[in-house]
């Protein structure tokens, strides 16, 4: 009977071991999925900056060819 004791302890030890394993990748899979969300919306962030950067050169290149071409009318010919 003794034994029998001893072997439920033993289970029941090792239950609750292995249900601390659970809670602890539980824990580590809630994290990583935390981690990702950040990282997916720091990329969201950065690609909108980059789209902006974009925008802003474009419009850049316009104003340049306007300037150069303000420029122009003014020359004088020698």
């Amino acid at each position: 009977m003794s034994a029998i004791n001893e072997e439920i302890t033993e289970a029941a030890t090792a239950k609750d071991e292995v249900l601390q394993v659970m809670e602890e990748i539980a824990a580590s899979a809630q994290q990583s999925a935390a981690a990702s969300e950040e990282i997916s919306a720091s990329a969201d962030e950065q690609l909108r900056a980059i789209q902006s950067v974009a925008t802003s050169s474009e419009r850049l290149i316009g104003l340049s060819i306007e300037l150069k071409s303000a420029v122009n009318r003014f020359k004088l010919n020698k």
